[in-house]
């Protein structure tokens, strides 16, 4: 896993504490920059615009926007009250969805260093990783992914190892 970041970001930790942001400086030395996609600001209008975030959070928005529109799978933030908290994730989520975007799981950096311990030493988190990956390669965004998976539910609940009119066999 690359740290990725965006002229947005550092912007953003630059500003503050002389030693506070030289201690985030250290974090962002040698990552890959994300280039500023042409329709960011579009996107990150929508987001306010259906408030998924509130009209205050424009610089949130940014940083949600570039991340979805590179399609970049985890945002890494403690900003609990406008992009980690729960109903907040949750009405990120929808907005992007329906705008068609792809939607990177937001968490915290602790959460996102617990999955991946989990997901590398349990054999079936390997299993279920590996098939998201697939999944993700396969499909440019969240509908097209469901629309898949509700398929091959369909073709399991038929009678298990069946041939399915969707193209997935073997079911089981």
């Amino acid at each position: 896993m690359d740290l990725l970041v965006s002229d947005a970001v550092l912007a953003e930790i630059q500003i503050g504490d002389d030693e506070a942001v030289r201690n985030r400086l250290v974090y962002c030395n040698t990552p890959a920059f994300l280039d500023m996609h042409p329709d960011v600001e579009a996107l990150a209008t929508y987001l306010l615009q259906t408030k998924a975030l509130p009209a205050k959070a424009f610089t949130d928005a940014v940083h949600i926007a570039i991340a979805a529109l590179h399609e970049i799978r985890f945002i890494a933030s403690w900003r609990f009250r406008h992009i980690v908290g729960a109903v907040a994730r949750r009405n990120i989520e929808m907005a992007l969805a329906q705008a068609g975007s792809s939607i990177p799981l937001i968490a915290t950096p602790e959460e996102i260093l617990e999955s991946l311990r989990w997901k590398n030493s349990d054999p079936v988190m390997k299993e279920v990783w590996q098939a998201k990956e697939t999944n993700a390669k396969k499909f440019k965004n969240l509908a097209a992914d469901l629309a898949y998976l509700r398929r091959q539910a369909e073709c399991i609940h038929a009678g298990g190892r069946v041939a399915c009119q969707h193209g997935a066999t073997d079911a089981t």
